[in-house]
Formats: structure tokens, sequence, C-alpha cells
């Protein structure tokens, strides 16, 4: 029983650090996703200008 009751606090002390683990995760891929969005953004916008300076 001893043995039992060890083993449900490694796991849930296991469970509460790899949901934090993901949470960090997920809230890095957030923060990852909206700078790629951005960086997209910001290359389009070059590449329509220098489409435009090269059509005049």
């Amino acid at each position: 029983y001893q043995k039992m009751e060890t083993r449900v606090k490694d796991l849930e002390g296991e469970l509460s650090t790899t949901r934090k683990q993901y949470d960090e995760a997920k809230a890095n891929a957030i923060t990852i996703g909206a700078k790629l969005n951005q960086a997209e953004k910001e290359l389009q916008g070059l590449r329509n200008q220098h489409a435009d300076a090269v059509a005049q």
C-alpha cells in the first residue's frame, strides 16, 4: 500500500510538471506562430514593393 501511495504521488508530480511543460510549449508555439505570420506579411509587402519598382 505504501508503494502505491508513493507511486500515486510520483505520478501526480510528473503530471503537474508535464502539464506546465505543455502549457509553456503551447505558449511558445503561439508566439512563434505570430512571429511567423508577421514575417510572412512583411516579406509579401516587400515583394509587392519590389514588383511595383520593377514595373515602373
